[in-house]
C-alpha cells in the first residue's frame, strides 16, 4: 500500500490505496475531519492514489497511475474531471501519473505532474484547463530520460523531483534544470538510499524523506543540500520512520512551531514532527484502505 499527503488551510489530506483509493482528512493533532471517501478506477476496477495535491478551491487532485489519469474530486468525493494523455502520446506526464503538486490561484494555477518510468518529458506543468504549459528536460538534456520519478513538489520558481533509479533529487528553476543532489545516507551504511519525498521551506532549506531498510529517515538540509539535522532515523518505533513515501509541511515562524507530517509503514502510519525533531506521535485512528 502507498501513502501520500497534502496540506492545505490547516487540513491534512491522507491518501492511500490497495485495490480502491481512499482519502481521509485530519487536523495536525490527528483528529478526523469529516468522513472522507473512497473511489474505484475509471473502469470500475482497481484505483491508485499514488500522489495527491489540493488547490486553493479545495479540489483534490489524485495521480491515479492504475487508471492512467490525473483525477479531480470535491472534498465530498464527487469526481469533477479526469485528465489522460492523448492517444499515441509519448513522453507525457499523464501517461501513468504518480505525483502531482499545485501552486497559484484561479487563472494562475499551475499543476505539476510526473509520470512513472524511465522516459523523457514526463515532468510537465499544465494550467487548470489541462493545457500543457511547460515540459522539463532531465538534467537539461532533451535526450536524457528521467530515472523513474516517485515524488515532486514546487515552491515559487523551483521544482523538485525525486528519482528512484538515480537516487538523486533534480531541481529546476523557472522550468530549466538547475542542479541535482543525493540525499544523505545513514552513517556507516553503504546500502542505496532513495529519495522518497521533498518539500522546500520559505528560507530555501529543504526537507527530504528517504527510504531503504537502513537509510529510512527524514532530514532537514540547507539550501545547498548540506545536512542541518535529522528529524527521524530508521526504525519502527514512535519518532522513527520506516520506508516513508511522503511528507507534508505546515510551516510557521519558527522551527519549533512548524509541523511535518510523514506517512510510512506501507501507508499505515502518519506521524507529526517539528523541524527541531520533536515527535508528537502518530495518528490513532488511521483506517486501512479497502483491499
Amino acid at each position: 500500500m502507498i501513502g501520500s499527503l497534502a496540506f492545505r488551510n490547516g487540513v491534512l489530506h491522507v491518501a492511500r490505496h490497495a485495490r480502491s483509493g481512499e482519502i481521509r482528512t485530519y487536523d495536525m493533532d490527528g483528529g478526523r475531519i469529516g468522513e472522507g471517501f473512497s473511489f474505484a478506477g475509471l473502469d470500475g476496477g482497481a484505483a491508485g492514489a499514488d500522489g495527491i495535491a489540493v488547490d486553493a478551491d479545495m479540489r483534490i487532485w489524485v495521480a491515479d497511475s492504475t487508471s492512467r489519469a490525473l483525477r479531480t474530486f470535491t472534498v465530498f468525493g464527487g469526481e469533477i474531471s479526469a485528465w489522460r494523455a492523448p492517444p499515441g502520446a509519448e513522453g507525457n506526464a499523464l501517461l501513468q501519473p504518480v505525483s502531482v503538486a499545485i501552486q497559484g490561484v484561479e487563472d494562475d494555477t499551475r499543476i505539476l505532474v510526473a509520470s512513472r518510468g524511465e522516459l523523457r518529458g514526463t515532468l510537465q506543468v499544465f494550467d487548470r484547463n489541462a493545457t500543457l504549459v511547460q515540459t522539463m528536460r532531465s538534467r537539461g538534456d532533451p535526450l536524457e530520460r528521467f530515472g523513474d520519478i516517485v515524488r515532486v513538489s514546487m515552491r515559487g520558481r523551483f521544482v523538485y523531483a525525486c528519482e528512484r533509479k538515480s537516487g538523486l533529487i533534480q531541481v529546476f528553476r523557472d522550468g530549466e534544470f538547475h542542479w541535482a543532489f543525493p540525499p544523505p545516507r545513514a552513517r556507516d551504511v553503504h546500502a542505496a538510499v532513495q529519495p522518497r519525498a521533498v518539500q522546500s521551506l520559505s528560507d530555501g532549506r529543504i526537507l527530504v524523506a528517504t527510504g531503504g531498510e537502513e537509510n529510512s529517515a527524514v532530514h532537514l538540509l540547507d539550501a545547498n543540500a548540506s545536512l542541518v539535522r535529522t528529524l527521524a532515523r530508521s526504525g519502527t518505533e514512535t519518532g522513527q520512520v520506516f520506508e516513508p513515501t511522503d511528507l507534508a509541511l505546515d510551516e510557521s515562524d519558527s522551527d519549533r512551531l512548524s509541523r511535518v507530517a510523514v506517512i510510512d509503514h506501507d501507508g499505515d502510519r502518519v506521524q507529526v514532527f517539528t523541524l527541531t525533531g520533536v515527535c508528537y506521535g502518530s495518528f490513532s485512528d488511521l483506517p486501512r484502505a479497502t483491499t
